[in-house]
């Protein structure tokens, strides 16, 4: 998984992802706390891009709840 890394945008469109990989592994990504060289200061992802996936609203919900929640 990405988590712990310094991405901004990240393309995962056209993946075949459900609202159940949504909420249980991409959710992480929206949590995209910078670890390396020590920093406090979390760094978020600015776009995730998830077109031509199986995201219904629900799982959508989710991530934007996640988003916010950690922002």
């Amino acid at each position: 998984m990405l988590q712990g890394n310094d991405a901004k945008v990240i393309d995962l469109s056209k993946n075949q992802i459900s609202d159940a990989t949504a909420e249980s592994e991409i959710s992480r990504l929206v949590k995209n706390y910078s670890t390396s060289g020590g920093s406090s200061n979390p760094q978020f992802v600015t776009e995730l891009r998830l077109a031509g996936n199986q995201i219904g609203r629900g799982g959508a919900n989710k991530l934007i709840s996640y988003a916010h929640w950690e922002r």
